[in-house]
């Protein structure tokens, strides 16, 4: 009547006519139905070449004697090897689950199938399609802050682009799951605080920030990949990328005005000028005499020659770029007297002279509104 439990039983009598007795077990069961299971879903991607796999397997009948697990390994998730037994599984009374503590053959992609036998020897199909699937993936991936250009940023945000990739040489890269920013700055660029999360990045690439900073100083980044196997990138032993971050202009001082004499050296002073990161160039600009002249530094010297009123200009640029000017006057002094020629210089005769002065100043000229003729002689 089809599979089942079925009890015989038969009786003896003798030639007395005494009869045995009913027993009260049954003697033997009859079961052709064969038992089935699956391999339960995993998480596709695993991290580590063990983990545990666990089925389901039942039997209605005479019960599951035995599950066995067989898998399937491609490095490219195209080609595939031949199917292999895994082997027996252990069987969890507290779960009702038959267990595994899988070994993967290296990273890649496996697909898994069960098999049960149950106790009358009845062996499950092979079924028409996998039961589960997993990459495996034990390798970290990498990134980097690509190196931010120019150095220096004058409007306190900066435009960061972090490059990720989730290379395995062995199979089975699960991809870049998310990107996490970290910085830190130190306003001297000696003394630096700790490392600070900015903020993660789970789009895909190109993974982008606009990283607002926290105020002048210099920075230092780096990144942190974590791919979809939930592998996690080292931190690095030293930053990526750093930029120098300074929205704040400088203050010019040119320095006290000068009076000086004509011949004499002047030496300008910039050194009152200031800045919050520091001041990376002095421009002194004027004119002498029709021509341009140019100096640099903070204390730089100049002769002037010619007397005069000279207004100076000193440009200070921190090393953002960021610039002030500020003006002094050089008054130079004329100290060069003026040139007298008399002709004739002396007579000797007793004739009327006629006596003629010339005065000549090649740097100021003559201011003179008469001439004073002293006559020494007998």
């Amino acid at each position: 009547n089809g599979a089942g439990y079925y009890a015989f039983y038969c009786l003896a009598m003798d030639n007395s006519g005494n009869v045995q007795e009913i027993p009260t077990y049954q003697e033997c069961a009859y079961d052709n139905i064969t038992p089935e299971s699956n391999v339960n879903p995993l998480h596709y991607w695993q991290s580590t070449a063990t983990f545990v796999i666990t089925a389901n397997a039942s039997d209605n009948i005479s019960g599951v004697s035995s599950v066995e697990l067989y898998y399937n390994y491609s490095v490219d998730n195209s080609t595939w090897n031949s199917w292999i037994n895994f082997g027996l599984g252990s069987y969890n009374s507290t779960n009702d689950l038959w267990e595994w503590n899988f070994t993967a053959e290296g990273d890649g992609y496996y697909m898994f199938y069960s098999i049960a036998v149950d106790n009358a020897t009845n062996t499950e199909s092979l079924p028409v399609t996998t039961d589960a699937i997993a990459g495996i993936d034990t390798m970290p991936p990498s990134s980097y802050v690509n190196v931010i250009s120019p150095y220096w940023n004058t409007i306190g945000t900066v435009d960061i682009v972090v490059t990720a990739s989730d290379e395995n040489t062995t199979g089975g890269e699960s991809g870049i799951k998310e990107v996490t920013l970290y910085y830190r700055n130190s306003t001297d660029n000696v003394s630096w605080n700790a490392w600070t999360l900015y903020s993660v990045n789970a789009t895909v690439a190109p993974y982008q920030w606009s990283f607002v900073s926290t105020g002048d100083s210099y920075y230092e980044f780096y990144s942190i990949a974590t791919d979809n196997a939930s592998n996690i990138e080292l931190p690095p032993a030293t930053n990526d990328t750093l930029c120098g971050i300074d929205t704040t202009m400088p203050v010019a001082n040119a320095g006290a005005d000068q009076i000086v004499n004509e011949d004499t050296l002047v030496t300008f002073d910039g050194s009152g000028s200031t800045d919050n990161i520091g001041i990376g160039n002095y421009t002194w600009t004027f004119t002498d005499q029709g021509i341009p002249v140019t100096l640099y530094g903070a204390n730089p010297s100049y002769t002037f020659y010619t007397p005069g009123n000279y207004t100076v200009l000193l440009n200070v640029t921190d090393y953002a770029g960021n610039w002030d000017t500020d003006t002094m006057w050089v008054n130079v002094t004329d100290i060069t007297p003026p040139n007298l020629t008399v002709t004739p210089a002396h007579y000797t005769s007793n004739l009327t002279p006629l006596i003629s002065a010339s005065i000549t100043d090649i740097i100021s000229g003559v201011n003179a509104s008469s001439i004073v003729l002293i006559v020494n002689g007998t």
